[in-house]
C-alpha cells in the first residue's frame, strides 16, 4: 500500500483525496527529474554528458513541480477514470484502444499544454510559444510514440485503475527528463 500525505492510500479514500494524492505524487517525481535532467543530453539517444555548466535553477524546478501538481497529476486521475469507463475491460483489444486514445488525444494535448505553460512562465509571448510548438512538438510527439505505448500497455493491461496514475508517474520519470530538455531549449525565432 502506497502512503501519501494526510494518510491517504492509493487503495482507498474519497475522490477528492485521490485527486489530491495524484497531484501530490506528480511533483515529487518531477522535482528529482529536474535534478537529473542537467546531466543528460538528447541527440538521438540518451547519453551522460558529465557535470552541468549551469547552476541549479530553483525557478525551473518549481515550474516543473507546479505543472505536475496542478495540471498533470489531477488530469491523470480524470484521464484514467474516463478511459476505464469508456473501455472497462482489460482484454487485449480494449488495452490497444486505450493506448490509441491516449496517444492521439491525451498525449498530444498534455504535450501542448506542457510546452505552452512552461514557455509562458518563462515570459515568452504568444508568438514565441507558437513558434516553439511548431519547432519542437512533432519531434517530441515522435519520441512519445516510441516510448509511451509500451508504458501504456503495462499500465492498462496489468495495473488497477486506482493505481494507474502512480504507475504512469513512475514510467514518466525518463520521459519528463526528455520533456524538460525539449521545453528548455533556446527560444525559437519568430521570423
Amino acid at each position: 500500500m502506497v502512503k501519501v500525505n494526510r494518510g491517504y492510500s492509493y487503495r482507498g479514500g474519497t475522490k477528492t483525496e485521490a485527486i489530491y494524492a495524484h497531484g501530490q505524487s506528480q511533483p515529487r517525481l518531477f522535482m528529482p527529474r529536474r535534478l537529473d535532467y542537467r546531466g543528460y543530453s538528447c541527440r538521438g539517444a540518451w547519453t551522460i554528458v558529465g557535470e552541468s555548466t549551469e547552476g541549479y535553477d530553483l525557478l525551473r524546478t518549481l515550474r516543473m513541480a507546479g505543472y505536475g501538481m496542478l495540471i498533470l497529476g489531477p488530469s491523470l486521475h480524470y484521464w484514467f477514470n474516463f478511459v476505464s469507463r469508456v473501455f472497462p475491460k482489460r482484454d487485449l483489444l480494449s488495452t490497444f484502444k486505450k493506448i490509441a486514445l491516449g496517444q492521439t488525444v491525451y498525449g498530444p494535448a498534455m504535450t501542448v499544454i506542457f510546452f505552452s505553460v512552461n514557455a509562458a512562465l518563462q515570459g515568452e509571448s504568444g508568438t514565441e510559444i507558437v513558434a516553439r510548438l511548431k519547432r519542437y512538438l512533432v519531434p517530441t510527439m515522435i519520441g512519445g510514440v516510441m516510448y509511451g505505448p509500451i508504458c501504456d500497455f503495462v499500465t492498462f493491461k496489468f495495473i488497477p485503475v486506482h493505481l494507474q496514475p502512480l504507475v504512469s508517474n513512475s514510467f514518466s520519470y525518463l520521459w519528463t527528463i526528455y520533456m524538460t530538455y525539449m521545453a528548455n531549449l533556446e527560444k525559437v525565432g519568430t521570423e
